[in-house]
């Protein structure tokens, strides 16, 4: 039902009810704007008053409605007018989207928001992704920090280690055994009785240089008689190389530290007898093992800062080789050249035996038996070894002369210990 319908037909539900332009009151109508009778003729002997009453409310009723009429009509119009409107607008904007749905561009919007969708599923994923990473890179933050600790505290303990193993190193720790000392020694020992073999075949000369006279009276007090003697010659000559060996361990060279490695020698053997041997509590002031810590880092010092003068050894060996020309005639068919190779090579192995006494945190010493030469020196098996001729040794057996010195130790590597002692070389006699 349109608008105008629902009009009319409120208007035909009106009260005494309304067909066309008619109005019904009673039992008989009359038409809109007709003048009625002024006579109620439907009140059979009624009031005259009550009956021309009646009839004005009647006409004024009428005029009410016909205003009423207009204006519904006119607002009939108007809805009508806006619902056209309001179709024709509908119908353009359908008319319009139709247009756009079947334009390219709508086909291009829609994959375009399907490309804006995956967009947006990409980067929540990337999110995701970032998140998830994030929390791995923390992780593995964290770890390189434990790890970087880790190394910082081990390359710390590693410093430490090495200092530590530097001190030691400069203090001479380095522990040699007593086997690489006794071949060490006996390396010497062939080396020198290979040349005093070689040069007990060369003639004896009565020696004119006071030097060497106090040299060969060191070795073997009585060597004036002993040296004539072809039996004992090469024994004899034997002592005095050893002399040399000793004389180079026990005072130093210019080989090694030229004058410093001298002094050095001659401080170290001053603290070593002034110091105590003991090490008790009660004692004040330092003891043997602190100088021998003292010596063993010096040596290693002296090791670092000076290196062997291979000039200087040289020329000790050529001044050495014209020493033993004082008492010995070398034949014109002996090559120097060939005895000059030998004494170098014996003083090389003795500064390599004294470098490996001098950093041991033990003390070693290079000593002869006392009353060496008298008659009443007595071999002693416990220091020393001996030439048998023809007799066995005891006790009671005298010793000639002695060819080579013993070692004595005092401590031990481990700077303890120095009151004790111990030979690790015993030296070499001549028995009657």
């Amino acid at each position: 039902m349109n608008p105008r319908d629902k009009m009319s037909s409120q208007r035909q539900s009106g009260v005494g009810g309304r067909s066309g332009n008619s109005f019904t009151t009673g039992p008989q109508a009359y038409p809109v704007g007709a003048p009625g009778p002024l006579v109620d003729v439907g009140n059979n002997g009624g009031d005259p008053g009550r009956q021309s009453n009646a009839a004005f409310q009647h006409r004024l009723k009428g005029r009410n409605n016909s205003s009423m009429d207009e204006f519904l009509m006119v607002q009939e119009s108007r809805v009508n007018g806006f619902l056209q409107h309001s179709a024709q607008q509908m119908e353009v904007q359908r008319s319009s989207l139709q247009q756009w749905m079947g334009h390219p561009a709508s086909e291009r919007a829609a994959s375009l928001y399907q490309e804006l969708e995956k967009s947006y599923s990409r980067q929540v994923d990337a999110d995701n992704q970032y998140r998830q990473l994030n929390d791995e890179y923390q992780a593995l933050e964290k770890q390189l920090q434990d790890s970087n600790t880790k190394l910082e505290n081990a390359i710390k303990e590693r410093d430490e280690q090495r200092r530590l193993a530097e001190s030691t190193n400069w203090t001479g720790s380095t522990k040699v055994s007593d086997d690489a000392i006794q071949s060490q020694w006996k390396q010497l020992g062939y080396n020198i009785r290979a040349m005093s073999r070689s040069l007990a075949k060369c003639q004896i000369r009565r020696p004119q240089n006071d030097g060497i006279k106090n040299r060969l009276s060191m070795a073997v007090p009585r060597w004036n008689k002993l040296l004539a003697n072809g039996s004992h010659k090469e024994f004899v000559i034997g002592a005095y190389l050893w002399a040399i060996v000793e004389e180079i361990i026990e005072e130093g060279s210019e080989i090694m530290g030229g004058d410093h490695g001298i002094n050095f020698k001659a401080i170290r053997a001053e603290f070593i007898g002034s110091a105590p041997e003991g090490d008790k509590p009660s004692d004040r002031g330092p003891t043997l093992r602190h100088v021998a810590r003292w010596a063993a880092q010096g040596a290693a010092l002296f090791g670092h800062f000076f290196v062997r003068n291979e000039q200087a050894l040289r020329t000790r060996a050529a001044c050495e080789i014209e020493g033993l020309k004082a008492f010995l005639a070398f034949p014109k068919d002996k090559s120097s050249s060939d005895l000059f190779q030998e004494m170098k090579t014996i003083i090389d192995t003795a500064l390599e035996l004294d470098e490996m006494l001098m950093n041991s945190k033990a003390i070693f010493t290079i000593c002869r038996p006392e009353g060496d030469g008298s008659k009443n020196h007595r071999f002693d098996a416990t220091e020393m070894d001996a030439f048998v001729q023809g007799k066995d040794l005891s006790s009671k057996t005298v010793v000639e002369f002695t060819i080579s010195p013993r070692l004595i130790k005092m401590g031990d590597a481990d700077g303890c210990n120095y009151d004790s002692r111990m030979v690790v070389c015993k030296s070499l006699v001549v028995c009657r």
